[in-house]
């Protein structure tokens, strides 16, 4: 026996299965990594790079909208004149230790102990 999507019509398939791949790119495909002074982020489909000079601030955020995070426990960059991104890396703290590194210059907002980096 077949299991019961394969009996179905072709569309009704089509629309169960392109949101799981998707969903899947997105749940398996997001990651961080910083190298040559930039900050890359992917999120599935979504690819940004952000030169690690450009960042002005970070600060710990659970807000709920859109980004390429999976987690709510989230950072955000503020980067350029009015831009910023929120993610969510495993290690909050070693992730920021990384781009002190490269830009000691990026400020730490209080909130919730981000700033307690030393």
């Amino acid at each position: 026996m077949l299991p019961s999507i394969l009996d179905t019509k072709p569309v009704t398939t089509v629309i169960m299965v392109v949101p799981a791949i998707l969903l899947a790119w997105i749940w398996f495909g997001t990651g961080y990594k910083i190298e040559n002074s930039k900050l890359e982020i992917q999120s599935g489909p979504y690819k940004k790079t952000i030169n690690i000079d450009e960042i002005n601030k970070v600060r710990n955020t659970k807000n709920p909208f859109t980004a390429p995070a999976l987690s709510m426990d989230r950072i955000e960059i503020s980067y350029g004149k009015y831009e910023f991104i929120t993610i969510s890396p495993k290690n909050k703290e070693e992730f920021i230790r990384q781009l002190l590194k490269v830009n000691p210059r990026i400020q730490l907002d209080n909130q919730d102990g981000v700033a307690k980096l030393e």
